[in-house]
């Protein structure tokens, strides 16, 4: 039985330039039958497979051994994976610092060969680089790409790219506003991460975004049990950005369950933290959340300067997609100060750049806030109309939790003005709340049994949020 020998490019390009320094043509070589000049160009091509003889006797055509040919493959190699690592760790740097176009010239640039281990890294930087870009079809098809050249090298996981790529899979699924999904692929990420690999840092990243996404579900005690968990090993967490968000998540859920003075307390750690590093992200979110402990507290001008200072630093915020809740949240503040003019102009801003980030969440809570604003003027068929937009989005993305506030501020708007809308929607928070108790929905539950806690009544306003 022959042996057969892969022959890569760089070994093609050896033998061709041993030709042409022999200036040989490839007939010279072909002259005898034992091996066609179609062979030979498909040799100096590379990518083929050819039997060993054949490429012994190729060898010593050229005036060289079929062992200086293996030695060279051995030493290129060597060379190419040097080579390789640096320029993908250059590739990763650019993509990271949102130097978008150097990193996509590069990634362009790259070539490797199909079995190189290095190829997992390509597929994981095209996704990254299309999910930076927006391009979520793009990034997932290459994070996919990425999970699946792992999952046939089994070795590779070693990497904990393909944690990595679930992690970026969940961002994608938040931004497509599936936050369900977007956890699914959080355990799977969490279940493929080999804690003796590299990368060590993938398993925080992973952690810290599960708490994002509960948090967003209003899943609060768990999100909770998973930051006291990551508090337990902070010592261990080498990324500032990280501390940070633990801090911002860690007050902003205690604002969620009403421990106002301690959510105060984890925000203020966190702003000092922030400032130190020059952290403008983190700054501006946690200054916001500050805001918000202040004005459940009752104590609104504090609150009124902690969202000011964050919006003072809006131009040197690098993710946009963090500003518009901080309009909405300013503009329900001024609503509950009576200032129902610049209530509208906050929430009217928070409106339009929520639509440009595809914040699903913010709009909903803008549109919510600007439909109790003319509801609290009397002017009914503008509040009606605001409310309905919020019930479509919270409808469109199943997100059951505020399916229910937003029915009951609509029930209050139609009672007198609109009785068959009235009617409709008394028969649609019944029918929502009636489906949730038969799947035991967890979230809305908790949510309704903090409704009847304040003792809401169909009849009446809600509380402001």
């Amino acid at each position: 039985m022959r042996d057969y020998i892969f022959v890569s490019h760089e070994m093609g390009k050896f033998l061709k330039k041993k030709r042409k320094a022999k200036k040989l043509k490839q007939e010279d070589l072909s002259e005898d039958g034992i091996i066609s000049t179609g062979t030979i160009s498909n040799l100096e091509k590379g990518g083929v497979r050819v039997s060993k003889e054949k490429l012994e006797y190729l060898c010593k055509s050229l005036g060289t051994s079929f062992n200086d040919l293996l030695r060279y493959e051995t030493k290129n190699k060597r060379d190419r994976e040097n080579n390789s690592e640096l320029q993908l760790m250059r590739i990763e740097h650019d993509l990271a610092m949102d130097n978008l176009n150097e990193g996509w010239e590069e990634l362009k640039r790259m070539f490797l060969e199909k079995d190189d281990p290095h190829m997992v890294n390509l597929y994981f930087l095209k996704g990254k680089y299309y999910e930076k870009k927006m391009k979520w079809d793009l990034a997932q098809v290459n994070y996919l790409e990425a999970i699946h050249y792992i999952d046939q090298r089994p070795h590779l996981l070693t990497t904990n790219i393909k944690a990595m790529c679930y992690n970026g899979l969940g961002r994608i699924y938040t931004q497509l506003n599936n936050v369900d999904q977007a956890l699914i692929y959080l355990e799977e990420g969490q279940n493929s991460f080999v804690a003796n690999g590299e990368r060590k840092h993938v398993y925080f990243h992973l952690l810290i975004s599960k708490v994002i996404y509960l948090e967003k579900l209003h899943r609060y005690n768990e999100a909770l049990l998973i930051l006291e968990e990551m508090w337990e090993q902070i010592h261990q967490i080498d990324s500032t950005e990280i501390k940070l968000n633990m801090y911002q998540m860690r007050a902003a859920i205690l604002n969620k369950l009403q421990l106002y003075d301690h959510a105060i307390k984890f925000a203020m750690e966190g702003i000092k933290k922030a400032w130190i590093d020059i952290m403008y992200d983190r700054s501006f979110e946690l200054w916001s959340t500050l805001a918000e402990s202040y004005n459940k507290k009752g104590w609104l001008e504090d609150a009124e300067k902690c969202f000011q200072t964050a919006l003072q630093m809006e131009n040197k915020v690098a993710r946009k997609h963090i500003i518009p809740p901080t309009y909405t949240k300013l503009g329900l503040l001024y609503l509950e100060q009576g200032k129902i003019k610049q209530a509208h102009g906050k929430l009217e801003e928070a409106v339009r750049r929520a639509e440009k980030t595809n914040d699903v969440f913010t709009l909903i809570e803008a549109f919510l806030g600007l439909g109790e604003s003319h509801l609290k003027q009397g002017i009914k068929a503008k509040a009606k109309r605001y409310l309905e937009n919020a019930f479509d989005l919270a409808s469109e993305h199943n997100l059951h939790f505020k399916k229910s506030e937003i029915l009951i501020r609509l029930i209050t708007c139609c009672k007198k003005d609109y009785p068959e809308s009235y009617q409709k929607y008394v028969d649609e928070f019944l029918k929502v709340h009636l489906e949730l108790r038969e799947e035991g929905g967890r979230e809305i539950m908790n949510y309704l049994d903090q409704m009847n806690t304040t003792q809401v009544q169909l009849g009446d306003p809600p509380p402001n949020e």
